[in-house]
C-alpha cells in the first residue's frame, strides 16, 4: 500500500477506514496502470532504448468504444428502472393487476431481444463505405453477395445499442429470481408460463427483429 489511513481520526470506524483504504489503493493502482500503459520503448539507431509517452490518440478507439458501451448501458438501465417503477405503481393502485406484477420484466426482455435482433441483423456500415452512386457500375459486375451496404450501423453504434443499451435494458437475473419466487410460493404453472414467455418469446422476438432488419436493408 502506498498510503495508509491509520492516521485518520478515531471517530471513523475501522470498517470505514478499510473502505477508504481500498478506494485509495484502487485509484492509485488504476493511475499506475494507466501510466504504464502510456509508456513505450523507442529503439535508437545505436540499439539503446528510451522510454517515452505513446501517442494518446492510439487509445482513442478503445476509449470511444468504452464510452459508447457505457452511455448505452446507462440509458438502458435507467429505462428499465423507470419502467419497473411505473409498473409497480400501477400494480399497487389496482389489485386486479397483481397477478401480472412481474410480467413487465418479460415484456422488457422480449422487446430488448427484438431490438438486439434488429441490431445484429443490420449490416455494418464502415466509415469508408462507398456511396451507391459511385460504385453502382462496378457492383453490377460483382456477385450480389459482395454488394457493399449503403445503410446500416457503424460498429460503434452497434456497441452502443447492442452491448450497451440492450445489455442493460434486459435482465436475466431478475427473471430468474422471479421464477424462483413463484416456485417457492407453489405457483409452478405461473412460473412455467412466465419462463416460457421470457425464453421462447425472447427467441422469437430476436428472430423477428433480425428478419425485419434484413428485409429493410434487403440482405
Amino acid at each position: 500500500m502506498l498510503y495508509h489511513v491509520s492516521s485518520l481520526p478515531h471517530l471513523i470506524g475501522e470498517s470505514c477506514q478499510r473502505r477508504v483504504q481500498f478506494l485509495l489503493d484502487f485509484v492509485l493502482s488504476f493511475a499506475y496502470t494507466l501510466y504504464n500503459a502510456t509508456l513505450c520503448r523507442v529503439q535508437n539507431f545505436d540499439g539503446s532504448t528510451v522510454v517515452g509517452m505513446t501517442n494518446l490518440f492510439s487509445f482513442a478507439p478503445a476509449l470511444a468504444d468504452s464510452l459508447s458501451v457505457g452511455a448505452g448501458a446507462v440509458c438502458g438501465a435507467l429505462c428499465r428502472h423507470h419502467i419497473g417503477k411505473y409498473a409497480a405503481e400501477q400494480f399497487s393502485k389496482d389489485p386486479r393487476l397483481k397477478p401480472f406484477s412481474v410480467w413487465h420484466t418479460a415484456v422488457i426482455n422480449v422487446f430488448g431481444s427484438f431490438m438486439l435482433g434488429g441490431v445484429m441483423g443490420t449490416p455494418i456500415l464502415h466509415k469508408h463505405t462507398i456511396p451507391e452512386s459511385s460504385y453502382a457500375a462496378s457492383a453490377r459486375v460483382k456477385s450480389h453477395h459482395q454488394r457493399i451496404p449503403v445503410s446500416g450501423l457503424t460498429p460503434r453504434m452497434k456497441l452502443l445499442i447492442g452491448a450497451g443499451f440492450c445489455g442493460s435494458f434486459t435482465t436475466f437475473s431478475t427473471f430468474s429470481v422471479d421464477v424462483v419466487n413463484m416456485i417457492g410460493r407453489g405457483e409452478v404453472l405461473r412460473a412455467t408460463t412466465y419462463a416460457m414467455a421470457n425464453n421462447v418469446g425472447g427467441i422469437l422476438a430476436a428472430a423477428a427483429g433480425m428478419m425485419l432488419a434484413k428485409r429493410i436493408h434487403r440482405l
